[in-house]
């Protein structure tokens, strides 16, 4: 059966009983409340998606191995500069998975081992934060997106953010704004300059606690199951055989849930269609 013919016979119905419902209120003096409930009853989300981002792969990280064995289309975001940078993007390539770079951004706390080699910072200029850029994407050649590590301060610059969106906009990048501050201007003015952009709604592990990173995914499926979409971001480092392992036990609740997990850049570009 067509896929429009199906929404058509599912929508009748539900029409039918809001017509109902919106008499029988009337008739008891009512209606006043209909409208929220219908309105409840027709909002809601026809498909739901959520994008699982995991962030910090190559430093050959703790984790690593069980995120890549997850067996779902997860995106995996790499650092430039690193010991391990090509080889685990070449790995990652090759076992079929979604690679964003994880560009290094200043950020305004942490320590600066933190932040990682060939940053952008506020301090350089223009043209030597496109250098870096461009550095970073030849090390990561099959990137299909760029996200920023850390960023507190740069996302909230603007010479910083329009070099990354042009850089972006040049190799058909999509930009996900990490959103490690609430004054970030980057997804905003990506999506300004006609970018495909994304934020992030959920990190699942800011505690390494398993039970504490199930609890995320579940506030990460209450998003999608409100909106239609949600991204979520973790990470393999320290908490990351906890956060895969909380992945993999929480796969039956998801799919449960009528969720889908999906790659970044479907989500994003289901979500640029949207109106």
């Amino acid at each position: 059966m067509d896929h429009h013919k199906k929404i058509l016979i599912i929508r009748r119905p539900i029409s039918l009983i809001s017509a109902l419902i919106i008499t029988l209120l009337a008739g008891l003096g009512l209606a006043r409340i209909a409208g929220p409930v219908i309105s409840s009853m027709s909002s809601q989300p026809d498909s739901r998606e959520i994008a699982i981002v995991i962030d910090d792969f190559g430093i050959d990280n703790p984790g690593t191995k069980q995120m890549l064995e997850l067996g779902i289309p997860l995106t995996a975001a790499i650092m430039p500069n690193l010991l391990y940078t090509k080889q685990e993007a070449e790995l990652i390539h090759n076992l079929g998975y979604e690679i964003i770079i994880h560009m290094p951004v200043e950020a305004k706390t942490g320590r600066p081992e933190w932040l990682g080699p060939g940053a952008l910072t506020t301090n350089l200029s223009s043209q030597e934060l496109r250098t870096r850029l461009e550095e970073s994407f030849r090390q990561i050649p099959y990137a299909v997106g760029i996200s920023n590590h850390m960023g507190s301060k740069g996302t909230e610059n603007p010479k910083i953010v329009a070099t990354l969106i042009a850089m972006a906009k040049d190799h058909h990048l999509f930009v996900l704004d990490s959103k490690t501050t609430e004054s970030t201007i980057l997804a905003r003015e990506a999506n300004n300059a006609g970018v495909i952009s994304g934020t992030r709604d959920v990190f699942l592990d800011n505690s390494s606690d398993l039970n504490s990173i199930k609890k995320q995914i579940r506030l990460l499926i209450s998003k999608a199951k409100t909106s239609g979409k949600a991204i979520g971001i973790g990470h393999v480092g320290p908490q990351g055989p906890n956060t895969a392992r909380a992945i993999k036990e929480m796969l039956p609740e998801i799919k449960a849930q009528g969720i889908e997990i999906v790659s970044l850049s479907k989500l994003l570009k289901s979500q640029a269609k949207s109106p």
